[in-house]
């Protein structure tokens, strides 16, 4: 007589990072919009979530409420896919100029100090 036991943690795995992905775009987006400087509102209405490529969209009249609650959802879609990678960006052509420290409501590297963060938890 035998036993034989097959022991597979793939699926778990496999959840568990989904979650944290999940869990730190999130956070990142959360960050990011609360940490971009404010002038008119445009560029913190500006972060897009998307998964997989890039998402190139710009709005005129977005809110940064919008930008989070429509993110949350697009990061939240993403249970379904197996090793998800979620963007989070922001396609202003002064976006670049505001996280290298243009306007003094935001440090410079804002963007870097938000994924930074999340990463160290």
């Amino acid at each position: 007589m035998s036993f034989e036991k097959s022991l597979s943690i793939a699926d778990d795995i496999q959840d568990e990072i989904n979650q944290e992905v999940r869990a730190a775009s999130l956070n990142i987006l959360r960050l990011l919009v609360k940490a971009t400087p404010v002038d008119t509102g445009r560029a913190k209405g500006n972060w897009f979530v998307s998964t997989g490529a890039s998402n190139r969209d710009v709005s005129d009249n977005r809110r940064a409420s919008t930008a989070v609650s429509e993110g949350n959802s697009v990061i939240a879609s993403a249970i379904r896919i197996s090793y998800p990678t979620i963007t989070v960006s922001n396609n202003l052509p002064y976006i670049e100029r505001l996280n290298d420290g243009h306007s003094e409501q935001a440090p410079a590297k804002f963007v870097e100090l938000a994924i930074q963060r999340v990463q160290n938890g």
